[in-house]
């Protein structure tokens, strides 16, 4: 925590250089009160380096430019309202840093600090991710208005409407908030979401407690093409088409085989059976590169939806594609993809995080998929907004995909995937994990640390943005060089990380 701390040094150039728009905070107290919570809460904010603000009570009318609730126990950190204020200077209308957990008996002992991401309805909506320690604008709080209570759901209601509301919210990636007790929603949280929801989303609980998935209902049916490449992975694919069948309750249409020059005699036949009884259509390309014989696949078929898997994998969910179908039909969604566990139930991708090993990966693979673990859960078995997915389940809109360009075609074999998910991101839309898709993988995922030169360079020519200022749906706080997210002593660009740096 102290690594990612201002230093005394930068605490004495903020006391010198004041922000210059001067923003006045109202620290508004909310639920009941001790004389140690406020004594705790007082010393918090003598040791502020910025001292435009006033305290008001819960059902007062605040005052000042901006509102920030807190509860009972709960502090900031010395140098919370500056770095607030210089949110505000840089045009935000809501405000939101990290936080941590008070472990000891002293005002200041912290521990288990909770690193958040960019601001993203998607991810909110299916966990607090906001959480606490949100500054809302004068005219956003009159819009959405007052907090309706003390409790976690109340408070889950309302972060949720400002930002839904909110037309700049900014995310400090520092700990700025430190609470007294865990708060997570209860499965009450229920009413927060239900008057959020957008045209045809229905709401559950999640699969771990404080969680909920939200996924969009389809109003006509729509299309499904799978398109799969291939090359002398007869048995593979058979596993896969088996699994499919046997697994699958959306009926979906046509089935593409794209082969990259499969020369193995037992593939040909499998092939050649399947075409015989009509249960897929084999692409024989003549293409040099995997991205280019997707593209030809795409073009095939004019379904409304492509779907692309590996046939490494093995659906382990009947409902896996109406999981699929039901992120990518939600506002402003460009791609959805699903969890890959091994065969020992370890996880190998849970959503794509930019900068790890200073390429792209997934935090946690290797890792036993554990409902027990929050922090894991937070990444691994919640519905949230990522960088990047995993060409090995994807699914995506045909027009979006042909409006984005398709495929990358200077990408021979691997990385193609990530380059059109941030092409989407560059476009405003929204590239969705679910953890309700999980497939079984029998293989090793493709990454850049093994990928040619040419796909190496072109990675890098991608990536090289979000490697030097941060992958926005992940913390800068972290250590990229560990499968893990756990704070870095010193954190780094990621970009530090790539072999090709410097280069």
């Amino acid at each position: 925590m102290q690594a990612i701390s201002f230093t005394e040094q930068e605490l004495a150039a903020q006391r010198a250089h004041p922000p210059a728009a001067l923003p006045s905070f109202s620290l508004c107290l909310i639920g009941q009160w001790s004389e140690k919570a406020r004594a705790c809460l007082l010393a918090s904010l003598q040791a502020q380096t910025y001292s435009r603000f006033s305290i008001s009570e819960a059902g007062e009318v605040p005052g000042g430019d901006y509102v920030l609730y807190l509860w009972p126990g709960d502090t900031l950190a010395p140098d919370a309202l500056y770095a607030y204020a210089q949110g505000v200077e840089a045009g935000g209308d809501l405000i939101y840093g990290d936080e941590d957990l008070r472990a000891g008996p002293g005002p200041f002992d912290r521990c288990c600090p909770f690193f958040k991401s960019a601001p993203s309805s998607i991810t909110q909506m299916s966990f607090d991710m906001l959480s606490c320690g949100v500054m809302v604008g004068m005219d956003l709080f009159r819009q959405v208005g007052p907090m309706a209570g003390s409790s976690a759901e109340a408070r889950y209601a309302y972060n949720l409407r400002c930002l839904l509301a909110s037309s700049r919210a900014m995310h400090i990636p520092r700990p700025l908030y430190t609470l007294a007790q865990d708060r997570r929603p209860s499965p009450q949280g229920f009413r927060a979401l239900e008057g959020c929801l957008g045209p045809g989303e229905a709401l559950a609980g999640g699969q771990w407690p404080g969680s909920f998935r939200v996924e969009a209902m389809e109003k006509s049916r729509l299309s499904a093409a799978l398109i799969i490449p291939c090359k002398n992975q007869g048995p593979a694919l058979r596993r896969l088409l088996e699994s499919l069948e046997a697994r699958t309750l959306h009926p979906y249409g046509p089935i593409i085989i794209a082969d990259l020059g499969s020369g193995d005699a037992q593939t040909l036949r499998y092939y050649r059976l399947l075409e015989k009884a009509k249960a897929a259509h084999i692409l024989y390309g003549k293409a040099k590169s995997l991205s280019s014989i997707l593209n030809q696949a795409a073009r095939a078929t004019s379904a409304d939806v492509l779907v692309f898997l590996s046939p490494q994998c093995e659906a382990l969910s009947p409902t896996w594609l109406d999981s699929l179908l039901g992120q990518l039909l939600r506002r402003g969604v460009g791609a959805a993809g699903g969890k890959l566990l091994d065969g020992q139930g370890r996880l190998c991708f849970c959503g794509g995080v930019a900068g790890l090993y200073g390429w792209a990966g997934s935090f946690y693979a290797g890792a036993q998929d554990n409902l027990a673990h929050l922090r894991q859960n937070r990444f691994a078995n919640s519905i949230r907004a990522v960088s990047c997915l995993s060409l090995a389940c994807m699914a995506i809109k045909a027009s979006v995909f042909w409006n984005a360009g398709g495929f990358d075609e200077s990408f021979l074999h691997t990385g193609m995937d990530t380059a059109l998910c941030l092409q989407l991101c560059r476009r405003g839309y929204s590239c969705v994990y679910t953890p309700y898709v999980p497939f079984r993988l029998h293989g090793t995922l493709e990454d850049f640390s093994s990928a040619c030169p040419q796909d190496q360079r072109r990675g890098y020519d991608v990536l090289r943005e979000l490697l030097l200022w941060g992958d926005p749906h992940c913390s800068p706080n972290f250590d990229f060089s560990q499968p893990l997210p756990q704070a870095s002593p010193s954190p780094q660009p990621a970009i530090l990380l790539n072999p090709l740096y410097g280069g």
